[in-house]
């Protein structure tokens, strides 16, 4: 990030569809916000200000899953964190 002129960055977190709804959206969140706070912290030790730079982090629980949660390997990969970066024009 400190070569490429960013805009915004959006984090988000994903959990698979097994267990309580409230449980996933709780640990989505959580997966999303401790990248939010790492990608801040390395900003940081780079001699960046994070907050010249627009991050989010939102937990998108097993609303949206972005793989099919039929197999194991579904939802294994379905427990992630997925980092968009825009670029600045």
């Amino acid at each position: 990030i400190p070569k490429v002129p960013v805009k915004r960055v959006l984090i988000q977190g994903y959990t698979d569809e097994m267990g309580d709804p409230a449980h996933n959206d709780a640990l989505s969140n959580t997966r999303a916000d401790n990248v939010r706070m790492r990608l801040e912290d390395m900003l940081r030790t780079e001699g960046m200000a994070p907050a010249a730079i627009d991050i989010h982090s939102q937990g998108r629980g097993s609303r949206d899953l972005p793989y099919d949660n039929d197999l194991p390997e579904g939802r294994f990969f379905s427990r992630t964190v997925n980092i968009t970066i825009e670029r600045a024009q």
